[in-house]
């Protein structure tokens, strides 16, 4: 089985010893051998998004090339959570840098909606890319795995994330009641 470590504080996008940080992790958690990390930090969640939009998203990379390094230095795989709105060119550098993509594909999981937001990735990432869905964004487990085969046969994608586990089994149990 497989094991990465997730990242998911956001106060890391202004860690300046972001490698310290990860050999830290690794030091403290020393009785598991990662497969990887799993970055999920989120520029686009910071109050100054609408007016730093763009230095965040630089710095963004930035960070990522930063634990990239620290990743291949150390055999890891890096995997990363973004949301679907983040621009080409901000993408090709990043799916550069990383092993795979989590498109966090939240609120409008309209089909035709997530192919035209995806598709442009997909064409040169396909291997590199998973869609992340949500439970609160469906009514019931079939419908979730329905939008699943739906967008598995429209973009190719093979790889899909649920979020979260806990989610999950409560739509099974409903499912049951």
């Amino acid at each position: 089985s497989e094991v990465y470590f997730m990242l998911g504080n956001n106060k890391l996008f202004y860690n300046k010893d972001i490698t310290g940080y990860l050999e830290r992790v690794l030091i403290n958690y020393d009785k598991t051998t990662p497969t990887g990390i799993h970055l999920d930090i989120e520029p686009h969640t910071f109050d100054n998004w609408e007016t730093d939009r763009r230095d965040l998203l630089n710095n963004y990379v930035v960070l990522v090339a930063e634990v990239s390094r620290f990743c291949k230095k150390n055999d890891l795989k890096l995997e990363i959570s973004v949301p679907k709105h983040y621009d080409e060119f901000i993408m090709t550098q990043l799916f550069q840098l990383v092993d795979k993509v989590y498109f966090m594909c939240y609120e409008n999981v309209e089909t035709e909606f997530l192919v035209r937001k995806l598709e442009p990735f997909i064409e040169s990432n396909a291997d590199k890319v998973v869609i992340a869905l949500r439970t609160e964004d469906f009514n019931n487990r079939l419908e979730m795995e329905n939008k699943i085969d739906d967008l598995q046969e429209r973009l190719e994608v093979v790889e899909f994330a649920y979020h979260d586990l806990q989610r999950i089994i409560s739509f099974d149990k409903r499912g049951r009641q």
